[in-house]
């Protein structure tokens, strides 16, 4: 990618002014945005990945979760795309440094800068777990610190590139190819290493490798080759920090032992929770001793191998990794669901069949559209866009939509691995509600009357819907990797003339 070629030209109605940085993935630069006015970091992707199609499904998806993240402490991502064949991703431009900079070669840093980075830091991570995201690759340097001058807390951080980790294909520390590590070596957790199941705990390692650099001024297993690293992740115990400190309190050795445990049952079960550890040790405080929980990812079993028969003749389904719990509430029209939590499946439409326990299918899930309407700004003055993505997200308060009646429109949905679908169904209009009341938010008299959904080489599967906003659902018993979602028809628009898809489930089983 010529660097400085594209300075001076515009991308996705960016007009780029100069180079910000450069990175594995791509180059940043600064650019003006015209509609909000504003500057902005854009980030183009390099054309090694850019032209992985796999690459390309997993970016849009994931770059569309990580701005749905809204967290003072998370840098906050204004939109992301594809313009000409150029991936982009638009972010607020920070002006700081990296905790990287600050941190090389330094003995440390002061011990209350150290609590306050963590406690910013940790509470990024809680937000965006609770949301069901994983960072897989925290570091000093996806840290950036800006200055608040006059403030008990001089540094305000942002934790960047959320997600990014999971986009990357090649690095010589960071391997991230179908069933390898994702992460990066001296802060990558060990079940990661070793190809395991990933939730919140793993970020909470690599969030106890910045700590121990930042009151140790290196990582844990600093000076090794990569690989002798990852070995020292998986089989050795991290050296006490006061024994490269003297000055620190006692508790702090505990508090990095439990943050570094190799079990991820071992550790903290919230990143606030070691943040709290953290300021009572500092303070002289013994840290306080919790319960650790079990892991807080569901696992759904396969089928039960009746008694006499052989597994061998028996259709093994793979345990489905549900990751992080990701609670979602719809309440509308007085119905109020719990999606994608570990209580189990929304509940069906009283006109289904009874439910299966078939796991949610979320990840791995690409989405495109037939059409899509452009972005626009809520009542908040806040940017809203209707991407395809935002109906597999898992939050119901995002939502597609396209103008006008959308009869004919087409949403698709792309699966990596073919799928076992038990069944589909969707939220035929927006489930916006009020937090405190409940109530819809929008007069939306619009509600999606009928769909079919497309299987290559199948018949037609037809659902109609109740004029109302909330999850319904349908059998479909199909093995695919893809499934396209047609409007059949709409009832009477209200007072905005649009069509809304919240939200649509899939469960099922992966190949």
């Amino acid at each position: 990618m010529d660097a400085e070629g594209i300075v001076g030209t515009t991308v996705a109605g960016y007009a780029i002014e100069s180079v910000l940085g450069r990175g594995a993935m791509g180059i940043v630069y600064v650019a003006r945005q015209r509609s909000p006015e504003r500057r902005v970091a854009l980030k183009l992707i390099a054309p090694p990945y850019a032209n992985d199609d796999a690459f390309r499904r997993r970016f849009l998806r994931e770059a569309t979760a990580a701005a749905a993240i809204e967290h003072p402490h998370i840098l906050p991502v204004y939109a992301a795309g594809e313009s000409d064949g150029t991936l982009y991703l638009a972010m607020r431009l920070v002006d700081g440094v990296d905790l990287r900079e600050v941190v090389q070669g330094s003995p440390g840093l002061e011990l209350d800068r150290v609590a306050s980075i963590v406690g910013q830091l940790g509470g990024a991570l809680d937000a965006a777990h609770a949301r069901g995201l994983v960072h897989r690759d925290v570091k000093p340097g996806n840290v950036l610190l800006t200055t608040q001058p006059d403030e008990p807390e001089p540094d305000f951080c942002y934790l960047t590139d959320f997600g990014v980790s999971t986009w990357t294909t090649s690095s010589a520390a960071t391997i991230t190819a179908s069933g390898q590590m994702i992460g990066t070596a001296n802060y990558v957790a060990p079940e990661q290493i070793e190809g395991g199941r990933i939730d919140g705990r793993a970020d909470l390692y690599s969030l106890g490798c910045v700590l121990y650099e930042c009151i140790a001024g290196r990582p844990p297993f600093a000076g090794r080759a990569p690989a002798a690293t990852l070995y020292a992740h998986i089989h050795e115990r991290a050296p006490s920090p006061s024994a490269l400190r003297p000055d620190l309190p006692p508790g702090v050795d505990l508090v990095t032992d439990r943050a570094l445990a190799k079990s991820p049952d071992e550790r903290y079960a919230t990143c606030r929770e070691l943040a709290q550890d953290l300021r009572a040790a500092l303070a002289g405080a013994a840290p306080a001793v919790r319960r650790v929980p079990l892991a807080r990812s569901v696992s759904v079993p396969g089928p039960r191998v009746p008694a006499g028969a052989h597994a061998s003749g028996e259709r093994r389904r793979r345990t489905w990794i549900l990751g992080v719990a990701a609670a979602a509430i719809v309440v509308a029209g007085g119905i109020a669901a719990a999606i994608a939590s570990s209580d189990g499946p929304p509940p069906p439409d009283s006109s289904s069949p009874s439910v299966a326990t078939a796991p949610l299918i979320r990840d791995g899930v690409g989405v495109t559209a037939s059409d899509t309407a452009p972005a626009s700004v809520d009542g908040a003055g806040n940017p809203v866009t209707y991407a395809p993505t935002n109906v597999i997200d898992g939050d119901v308060q995002t939502a597609w939509r396209t103008l006008g009646d959308g009869r004919g429109e087409r949403v698709t949905l792309i699966f990596d691995n073919p799928i076992d679908v038990e069944r589909i169904g969707l939220i035929p209009g927006y489930a916006k509600t009020d937090t405190e009341t409940g109530a819809n938010r929008f007069f939306q008299g619009r509600i999606i009357g009928s769909v079919r959904y497309l299987v290559p080489g199948l018949p037609p599967t037809s659902q109609t819907f109740r004029p109302e906003p909330v999850p319904q659902f349908v059998r479909l018993g199909v093995t695919t990797s893809r499934i396209t979602v047609e409007i059949l028809g709409t009832t009477e628009p209200g007072s905005l003339d649009y069509t809304a898809i919240s939200e649509i489930y899939v469960y099922g089983y992966p190949q």
